[in-house]
């Protein structure tokens, strides 16, 4: 029996191994189990942050183009900007040039902003020099605004004045006209009050003894000379010089009584020539001179009304009349 118990020990110890070289499996399994997962997690955590990293960058980099392309946007609502004042400028330019203001500036001004256009579309350039010069612009179509603005005024008063000076104008041309009428009126009234004036006119027939006939009417067959007498009367107007004082008798049929060898003639009046009978010159000093004319006619008065008119410097100064008789 006591040789026995050996074996038995040995039956006992070698599970005891099996069950220890088990354990040291189970223990690398699990060493490799969490390397494993060490190394998952090692690889998720650099993938995350890979990702995490590629993220921000991709949001960095669509925030920069989002920022970019705002800017170029603003650049070119800028550039839009100074189209359109430069298109402001060139009709102000045109104003100016309508008001008659000189505008070489202002025309030299906008080949400026023609340049800088071409400047800034070839090379994007500076945001704030873009400003600073759509400001510049703003300030200049400010200034041009208030010339125009000025001579717009200027105009309108120059207009006012000129309507002014034109109806001045017409005044005074009317009363030009009107001082020309009543000079004339004047003149006239003058030349007619210096027209000369006969009164008292007397007419008597002679017979050829140098009877005068004072009945009413004279036999034709007495009348020898015809006498006609009256006085020039008083007329401070009148020119004191030499004058020629016309006689006309006028027979009963309308004829002037007229030879030019007994003195008769022609003179103009009413722009025609005028046949008289006898014609005589004084010397007009307005002393209620007094002129007779004595006709010879030369041969007989037919019976009838006769006419005796007087004329000086183209105006008749006085008539009358007389019966001649069988």
């Amino acid at each position: 029996m006591e040789e026995k118990k050996p074996e038995i020990k040995k039956v006992a110890e070698q599970p005891k191994k099996v069950v220890e070289k088990s354990e040291k499996k189970e223990k690398k399994g699990l060493v490799l189990i969490i390397i494993l997962i060490i190394l998952l997690m090692t690889s998720l955590a650099g993938t995350a942050y890979f990702y995490s990293t590629s993220k921000d960058q991709g949001e960095k980099i669509v925030i920069k183009d989002q920022t970019i392309k705002s800017k170029n946007d603003s650049i070119s609502f800028q550039i839009a900007e100074i189209k359109r004042y430069q298109d402001e400028l060139q009709a102000k330019s045109d104003s100016l040039m309508t008001l008659g203001q000189s505008n070489s500036e202002l025309e030299t001004k906008i080949q400026q902003i023609q340049r800088r256009l071409v400047v800034a579309q070839r090379n994007v350039g500076d945001l704030k020099a873009l400003k600073d010069d759509i400001e510049k612009y703003k300030q200049l179509i400010a200034q041009k605004d208030a010339e125009i603005d000025s001579l717009k005024s200027s105009e309108s008063n120059l207009k006012t004045q000129i309507t002014g000076l034109e109806k001045d104008r017409q005044i005074l041309g009317d009363t030009v006209s009107n001082l020309r009428n009543s000079k004339q009126d004047l003149v006239n009234q003058l030349a007619l009050a210096a027209v000369l004036r006969a009164e008292n006119i007397k007419i008597t027939a002679l017979d050829k003894k140098g009877k005068e006939q004072i009945k009413d009417g004279f036999k034709a067959k007495k009348i020898d000379k015809l006498k006609v007498v009256f006085n020039l009367a008083d007329n401070k107007v009148a020119a004191k010089n030499n004058k020629q004082i016309m006689l006309r008798v006028i027979d009963p049929s309308g004829a002037v009584l007229f030879d030019n060898t007994t003195g008769g003639g022609t003179f103009t009046a009413v722009s025609k020539e005028i046949p008289y009978t006898a014609m005589q010159d004084i010397s007009f000093s307005n002393t209620k001179q007094k002129l007779t004319f004595n006709y010879v006619k030369g041969s007989a008065y037919v019976p009838g009304t006769y006419k005796i008119e007087l004329y000086a410097e183209a105006h008749m100064i006085g008539e009358s009349q007389f019966l001649v008789k069988k």
